[in-house]
């Protein structure tokens, strides 16, 4: 079996993605000190937002500072606090405190409250400092956060008003115009009219071909916070990269200019060339189809490879994905086999449909939509749920080519997100009972499932604010009244407090609302919208949904986690640009639409040619499933048992999973397996480039990895002499590459398109060659020159990286 240094591999596979060509590596016996003892083990980072609140005019208010933490930690976290004054003055302004914060196994934030003291002075900016140190089981991402204090006092000689305008976007369209507005906000509103000019600037967008130049005055009436200056945007359907202008403002009369006084007008270009035909014939073509199922299937087969081929072009390939009927659902076969509690029936048709299904797109977006609206079956409740687990994955399924929108709804409602994120049953405030609404849901809906932490632009880069610093997409507040709009659900047909656990709650159907429990006051959400008063569980939901869902965050946020679950750990800004694009309209006017985001994401340029323009960047590590699906496919493998008739894909499931550290449904935590932002150290942390799934390529892990796909390969095939018609396991068929091995050019040849879509560099060519020839075992060197040369391939770094 195989037994080499796995820190050795896993640098190796760093500088393969780093796109180095030597490289030469030292390190110590196993049983030296390598100064790594927590090999494996990623220690989370400990973040917290600025936060304000208006002082008052007496008594005192409490300032929250969140503290988060960017994953679970198996130990407690503590950190030491205290508060520094800048133009704030303690216990004037606000109560000084100090202390320690602790966070258990399993919690990922915790507040610090500050008194805040009112007064009626009037007084210029308040600000103090929290500053956070000496932490233990998690290391400080950000050490300090300002507390502003908002003085509401008025003055016979108010403060002048200042002027803000930010960057925006658009997409561009096919034909006609598109206004791009920008909002010129004045803070705080001034007691006259506050008039600025405005003029529009050439940058790599021209006015008369790409935009309507304007210049002009804008007035804001008294006691206005913001008005709008339009910019008409020309749509064409030339295939061009994003563009933009600028907008410039001068001459304020009754406010002052920021510091900044312009504005980018990004026209976010949609338009790209039609996929070039394919050529049956052209070796390129052939490894550029075997590329492309890499990433829109669960791994290239030779017969779906021939398919491809014999197609005019990619996106008919597409197309009739999106027409192939649904594999067969994965709760009928639970409900029927396994019942709540045998979790291994849930995995075993996943299996089955990831390496026989016909609609392979729709599974394999299916995946990586589990991978972003996550639930996990590894606490005890769900793991006894498996019914609920089941028909929650064929959600995803289902919903793969549908609208986000309608997704996300289902998500919200459905019984296993209810008990994994405690949305169900969560109440309206009672002080009496000492109950606040449930903030689980709402935290996660907004910083995993829709927006991010922070805002962003629309290819994806964070904005920055006057500080330096990113914007935060949403503060405390804001979670705390969408835990609000989430009070009020319950399993259908259950009573208020029956426990998830007990068998006989509904852990299918959507939950219902129960209107006795919900908050039914006003909800102040995102981008300054209001929902009123009175409304019912229902509309407040449905009302919520819809404003995180026009966020304009949404867009880049969901695409670009959809391309590097199926692409590239690295996308550029401008293929994020691209898919969001696509997202925000689908070129019919329906934003979400992800049929038109799975499209935009595989057959933008960036996809098709990026191994060949940026080979240094371009690509993401294999998952561990992944590595199993594509060997399981590429070599039609058949399971037969040789006990009973379960004939499970993977014999014992369950531990299976566990030694790969994936599993579908399986992940630690909300967060995933990894996170999206993980960037490992070394080659890659030098080159700022994230990895994700680096962050389950432990030690552990990669060793029970590459021992499975050994047994795999040389045991489980169908050419194994040694083996008898009651062996179980799934099979390998490797009759057809056992004919090749008779000429070694062919059969790696074959072997490189199937396995590396015609990635494998000369110089690994000739070193497997070399070696396959040095194999002599009578009747069976040709199997023997077979497995070595699948097995060497597999676990090379070479093909560990998908590019």
């Amino acid at each position: 079996m195989i037994r080499r240094s796995i820190l050795q591999f896993l640098l190796v596979a760093t500088l393969a993605l780093a796109g180095c060509d030597s490289w030469e590596v030292s390190y110590d016996s196993p049983d030296a000190d390598n100064g790594n003892s927590n090999s494996g083990e990623n220690t989370p980072e400990i973040t917290v937002n600025d936060n304000s609140v208006v002082e008052g005019d007496s008594g005192r208010k409490a300032l929250e500072f969140t503290v988060r933490l960017s994953a679970s930690a198996s130990q407690t976290v503590s950190v030491d606090y205290t508060l520094n004054a800048v133009e704030a003055t303690e216990d004037t302004d606000y109560a000084h405190t100090s202390g320690q914060l602790q966070m258990r196994s399993g919690e990922t934030s915790k507040a610090i409250e500050v008194e805040i003291i009112g007064d009626t002075e009037v007084e210029s900016g308040e600000t103090f400092e929290l500053v956070l140190s000496n932490p233990v089981n998690a290391s400080l991402k950000d050490s300090k956060a300002t507390g502003t204090i908002i003085d509401d006092d008025s003055s016979s000689n108010p403060p002048t008003p200042t002027l803000k305008i930010d960057d925006r976007a658009v997409n561009e369209g096919d034909s006609g115009q598109t206004n791009l507005v920008f909002t010129v906000e004045v803070d705080p509103p001034a007691t006259e009219v506050v008039t600025v000019d405005y003029r529009t600037q050439n940058a790599t967008a021209a006015s008369g071909d790409d935009f309507d130049a304007v210049d002009g005055t804008l007035s804001i009436p008294a006691g206005e916070s913001s008005a709008t200056i339009e910019v008409a945007v020309s749509g064409d359907t030339v295939e061009e990269g994003s563009e933009y202008f600028t907008l410039i403002l001068s001459n304020p009369e009754n406010a002052t200019l920021p510091s900044d006084p312009t504005a980018k007008g990004t026209i976010v270009g949609d338009d790209q060339a039609a996929p070039p035909p394919l050529d049956p014939g052209d070796d390129a073509t052939t490894a550029e189809a075997a590329r492309f199922l890499t990433q829109a299937t669960f791994g290239p087969t030779q017969s779906d490879i021939n398919a491809l081929l014999a197609m005019d072009n990619l996106e008919e390939w597409v197309d009739k994905q999106f027409n192939e009927p649904m594999s067969p659902r994965h709760y009928p076969y639970v409900d029927t086999y396994g019942g709540d509690s045998k979790k291994d029936f849930r995995h075993d048709i996943w299996w089955k449909n990831a390496i026989q299904g016909k609609d392979q797109l729709r599974q394999r977006v299916a995946f990586a939509l589990s991978q972003i609206f996550v639930v996990s079956d590894v606490d005890y409740t769900l793991k006894n749920s498996q019914r609920g687990m089941a028909d929650y994955y064929d959600m995803l399924v289902e919903g793969a080519f549908g609208n986000y929108r309608d997704l996300l709804e289902k998500v919200t409602l459905h019984p296993v997100m209810g008990i994994y994120l405690s949305m169900v049953q969560n109440e309206k405030a009672d002080e009496v009972r000492n109950i606040r609404p449930d903030e689980n849901y709402a935290r996660e809906v907004l910083q995993l499932f829709s927006l991010g932490l922070y805002e962003l632009n629309q290819d994806g880069t964070p904005k920055i604010g006057v500080d330096g610093r990113p914007l935060p997409t949403y503060r405390q507040a804001d979670i705390e009244e969408f835990a609000k709009v989430f009070t009020g659900w319950n399993f259908k047909g259950a009573s208020w407090g029956q426990e998830a656990i007990e068998s006989d709650t509904n852990r299918v159907d959507p939950m219902e609302p129960w209107q006795e429990y919900h908050d039914m006051g006003e909800k102040y959400l995102l981008n300054s919208a209001t929902l009123p008063a009175g409304q019912s569980a229902e509309i407040d939901l449905k009302q919520g949904l819809d404003n995180i869902f026009n966020h304009p965050n949404v867009g880049p946020f969901i695409s670009r986690m959809l391309i590097q679950r199926l692409v590239t750990s690295n996308p550029t800004p401008g293929y994020v640009a691209r898919v969001a694009a696509h997202f925000n309209n689908n070129g019919q006017g329906v934003r979400g639409d992800l049929k038109a985001v799975v499209k935009a994401i595989l057959l933008d340029e960036e996809a098709r040619e990026g191994h060949l323009t940026m080979p240094t960047t371009f690509g993401k590590l294999r998952e561990p499933l992944l590595r199993f699906t594509h060997l399981w496919r590429a070599f039609d493998a058949i399971p037969r048992d040789g006990v009973n008739d379960e004939q499970f894909y993977v014999k014992g499931i369950s531990g299976f999973e566990d030694e790969l550290g994936q599993g579908p449904l399986r992940s630690p935590s909300v967060f995933n397996f990894y996170l999206p932002e993980y960037i490992p150290p070394g080659v890659l942390q030098d080159s700022d480039l994230f990895g994700p799934e680096f962050q389950i390529a432990t030690e552990g892990n990669l060793v029970n990895t590459n021992n499975i796909i050994h047994t795999l390969i040389y045991s489980l095939n169908n050419v194994n002499k040694s083996l008898n018609s009651g062996t179980a396991g799934t099979f390998l068929d490797l009759e057809a590459e056992e004919a090749m091995a008779t000429n070694l050019d062919t059969l790696l040849d074959h072997l490189n398109i199937l396995l590396m879509s015609g990635s494998m560099s000369s110089e690994f060519k000739q070193s497997l060659k070399a070696h396959l020839s040095t194999i002599s075992a009578g009747n069976e060197t040709a199997i023997k020159q077979v497995e070595d040369a699948i097995f060497m391939i597999v676990t090379s770094p070479q093909y560990l990286i998908q590019q």
